[in-house]
């Protein structure tokens, strides 16, 4: 997967689009997870870094998600909206 193109969500939360088969899904990383993760007081490129270097993990929250499977911490968090 290329880089992620991240938008903010939430103040100092990312999200970024997941587009396939017609179907755009958003995968929504909350604030919350970012102050626990990287800091509360992260700037964005720190918080973006965490992303990408935790990207393999994160798409595979978002599969399991989608299958109803289960997930483990701290990727549980992660959230999932569909643009259909």
């Amino acid at each position: 997967m290329k880089k992620p193109e991240f938008q903010s969500h939430g103040g100092k939360g990312l999200k970024f689009p997941i587009v396939g088969d017609g179907e755009k899904d958003w995968v929504l990383i909350s604030k919350e997870l970012l102050d626990d993760e990287v800091g509360d007081n992260s700037s964005d490129e720190e918080r973006q870094a965490w992303v990408e270097a935790n990207i393999d993990q994160i798409l595979q929250a978002y599969k399991s998600k989608l299958a109803g499977g289960v997930l483990r911490k701290p990727f549980d968090r992660i959230n999932v909206r569909r643009d259909s």
